[in-house]
């Protein structure tokens, strides 16, 4: 599989998702756009700093053949080979929210639902949850973890309403090594996730914002390190806050997503 070239000097690995436009989506609508962006996270590292380049990994969770097609014409330029859009049409204005993304009581992004919620995900994953990323939306949370029965495996769950689903298989493509990529969730304090969205929006000063979810993963390739993104969007722009567990700032890196 294919990708823009890294910097030099760096090994990296993408995440094709449509939050950034790096995938080129054969959909146009912000409904198809979200459940894209939560089946194809991807593993940003393999690779500790100063070790060797490597290829790019991929991490694709029960992706449909139609998208497959359309992310590998991404990949390769060929969008209009097979039907795909480049990108939505222009609107006359801003679409309204899906939906879809508004949470049906209180938001996940506070403490006790957020706390009850991650209850729930760690039942169902089982054991000491080594986490591969945590993405945390308003009206749902996305966990990749690693199968504590099968550890060269990662799954994916999704917590909404109350509920997680079925696990999905992950498939993981390339070099890199998936336990350099790996974090014990327990790393994370959950209660400082509320505050730091909250401080996102007043840092960032963004008109007519919200907060889009806050993701957990290693740093990679810069560090091994746990960063906490938080995404904060609007009509007209969307931005980042970036800080370690701690919650001191890090410098931002627009190829991390």
């Amino acid at each position: 599989m294919q990708s823009t070239s890294p910097r030099p000097g760096r090994r990296t690995v993408n995440r094709w998702s449509p939050s950034n436009q790096q995938l080129s989506l054969c959909e146009g609508e912000q409904q198809h756009a979200e459940s894209l962006e939560e089946r194809a996270l991807a593993l940003h590292g393999g690779a500790l700093p100063g070790s060797r380049g490597g290829k790019l990994i991929v991490a694709l969770a029960g992706l449909p053949a139609v998208s497959r097609a359309c992310l590998l014409a991404a990949l390769l330029g060929l969008g209009g080979a097979f039907g795909c859009n480049r990108s939505p049409p222009p609107e006359p204005h801003p679409p309204a929210p899906s939906t879809s993304a508004l949470p049906i009581g209180p938001s996940l992004l506070t403490e006790k639902p957020l706390a009850d919620a991650m209850a729930k995900l760690r039942e169902a994953v089982g054991g000491d949850v080594m986490a591969l990323e945590l993405r945390i939306y308003p009206a749902r949370i996305v966990l990749q973890a690693q199968d504590p029965a099968r550890p060269s495996n990662v799954d994916q769950y999704i917590y909404k309403e109350g509920e997680v689903s079925s696990p999905v298989p992950v498939k993981l493509q390339g070099t890199g090594k998936l336990e350099d990529n790996l974090f014990q969730l327990s790393e994370v304090s959950l209660d400082r996730i509320p505050p730091l969205a909250g401080r996102a929006l007043t840092e960032l000063r963004i008109e007519d914002a919200h907060v889009g979810f806050v993701s957990v993963k290693r740093d990679l390739p810069r560090s091994m390190s746990i960063r906490v993104r938080v995404k904060v969007s609007s009509p007209r722009k969307d931005a980042y806050l970036d800080t370690d567990l701690d919650g001191n700032p890090l410098d931002p890196d627009a190829g991390a997503p």
